[in-house]
């Protein structure tokens, strides 16, 4: 699941366009039934409409919530500016995402998709497919979303299952939605012991970069991150036998870094690398594992002779517009990351390509 973000109601109705926060009003209460109103439509005004009425205050609470989640690193805007609808920049990223929510709901969706991908806790998997020009049909899509429907369903884990595909011309997002194992919560109802048997929602992502032909898999469980793989192949791309490439998972590697780490300097829009933990075997196959962590660690420490370098945590210092910003990303070869979850992005892999630690 992607990370909750803070929401207070009142501070987000304050940041909206009145008129919209009219119109969806009244997707519930009638306007005939509307309370009159002196002020417009601020905030005092919708809480007090909500107030005695908890069963729709909970029901907007919580849809807003997810509305204000989605302009996480202005997401709504970057949706809108990819599907051409209008989002003005004097506009608030809360205003563009009610807004695409009310009036275009698969742009407000692909938002969704870029959120839960963006801010999710887990790492991201990526994998070499090897095409380039795709485009899925609508059979393939139905084909992927029956076959997902019947892997979560044989796995007891309910037999709902939601697909929405985002076709752009640089990349493909899928968003898959799915129910957890069932758990069952115990509870008091006054002197009585109850039993309530719930699934948790679950919500993977992924997301085919066409230039490089690498699929990104934002999944917590190992097995569903290895279904989506060979399905993806199979049933998106076409052929089964590309999820079966040896070269499939060779993304990453940390052979330039551990013997030519004088290279590591910048080349303009990466002014600098900075070391802050690394994760070394002393030798190939080996299950110790030593950990050297600190601020700006020398390059020197992941040096080839001090063993085998399985993990890093990298901070990257860009320079963009004239404004320095600094990420932080973690890479473990051959194939996870989360760096294609962090600002500049783009900038930090064309980094990592010159320098031969990314291979595609």
């Amino acid at each position: 699941m992607p990370k909750p973000r803070d929401f207070s109601l009142s501070t987000f109705l304050s940041t909206v366009n009145p008129d919209l926060i009219e119109r969806y009003l009244l997707r519930f209460i009638p306007e005939e039934r509307l309370l009159p109103r002196l002020m417009g439509m601020n905030p005092d005004y919708v809480e007090y409409v909500l107030k005695g009425n908890d069963a729709l205050k909970t029901a907007v609470t919580e849809e807003l919530r997810r509305i204000n989640d989605a302009c996480y690193r202005d997401l709504p805007r970057e949706a809108a500016k990819r599907y051409g609808v209008p989002a003005p920049d004097y506009e608030t990223p809360q205003s563009t995402a009610l807004g695409l929510f009310l009036d275009h709901s698969p742009v407000f969706d692909f938002a969704w998709a870029l959120y839960s991908f963006k801010s999710a806790y887990a790492k991201i998997s990526q994998h070499w497919l090897q095409v380039h020009d795709i485009s899925a049909d609508s059979q393939a899509i139905t084909n992927f979303r029956t076959e997902l429907q019947s892997f979560f369903a044989g796995q007891a884990r309910g037999d709902h299952c939601l697909v929405y595909v985002f076709d752009q011309p640089d990349e493909m997002v899928i968003l898959v939605l799915h129910g957890s194992y069932l758990r069952t919560v115990a509870f008091w109802q006054g002197d009585n012991l109850k039993m309530n048997p719930f699934r948790f929602a679950c919500d993977d992502v992924l997301i085919y970069d066409k230039a490089h032909a690498v699929l990104s898999v934002k999944a917590p469980a190992r097995s569903d991150r290895q279904h989506y793989v060979p399905t993806f192949a199979s049933l998106i791309l076409g052929d089964a036998a590309l999820a079966e490439c040896p070269e499939r998972d060779k993304i990453y590697t940390f052979e330039p870094l551990q013997t030519r780490p004088s290279d590591w300097v910048g080349n303009g829009k990466v002014s600098a690398v900075e070391l802050r933990k690394a994760k070394l075997k002393p030798f190939p196959g080996s299950s110790e594992v030593r950990t050297v962590e600190g601020d700006n660690l020398p390059l020197s420490e992941v040096d080839s002779k001090h063993g085998e370098l399985v993990e890093a945590k990298l901070r990257f210092i860009v320079t963009v517009g004239g404004r320095e910003d600094k990420v932080t990303t973690t890479i473990t070869p051959p194939c996870t990351t989360d760096l294609v979850k962090k600002r500049h992005a783009e900038i930090i892999a064309d980094y990592l390509r010159e320098k031969r630690v990314m291979l595609r």
